[in-house]
């Protein structure tokens, strides 16, 4: 786990001389890594070289398959699947599911957790951008273009009916 300045650049000299580094973070998404290694005293010359890959992940509810209850989508919630039709294909769900409640998930309707996934696949033009220190509205638009973000995750796994929409909801400002 990166905490710490020491940390960061063994790690980014580990990855330097050809060494596999997988190492934790803790940021808000995955684009988030870059000026957060920044601060901890690395350059972004030094990011640039050694980022390769960056998954940020996070925990959403997974509804119980035997109690869920289904609704009709509401106005906001296919205006938010519209926003990601073009870009990711994302399919605007007839119905959206919530939380129940049965003995078998002691009247919760929550019978674990589902992760969700952004990916930051550091390609040229990323690279490049990280070099330039180009702004991070910028980046995140760049990665947007071949990699989903957090709420496109959750959004896909609402319209599984595998967490509710306001599970998605808290992904919205990433």
């Amino acid at each position: 786990e990166i905490r710490d300045d020491e940390t960061a650049k063994l790690a980014a000299g580990a990855a330097n001389t050809g060494h596999i580094v997988l190492a934790t973070l803790h940021t808000n998404d995955a684009l988030s890594v870059v000026p957060r290694l920044i601060s901890l005293s690395l350059t972004p010359q030094d990011v640039q070289a050694v980022l390769t890959l960056v998954v940020a992940q996070r925990l959403v509810p997974t509804l119980c398959p035997r109690c869920k209850a289904t609704s009709p989508i509401t106005d906001a919630a296919r205006e938010l699947f519209g926003r990601f039709k073009d870009a990711y294909g994302l399919a605007t769900p007839e119905h959206l599911a919530d939380a129940a409640g049965c003995h078998h998930c002691h009247n919760t309707g929550i019978t674990g957790r589902t992760p969700i996934f952004q990916f930051f696949d550091v390609n040229d033009e990323l690279r490049r951008m990280i070099g330039t220190q180009a702004d991070m509205t910028q980046m995140r638009e760049a990665n947007a273009r071949y990699n989903p973000n957090l709420l496109v995750d959750a959004l896909v796994k609402v319209g599984e009916q595998m967490t509710p929409f306001s599970a998605a909801l808290a992904y919205e400002q990433l």
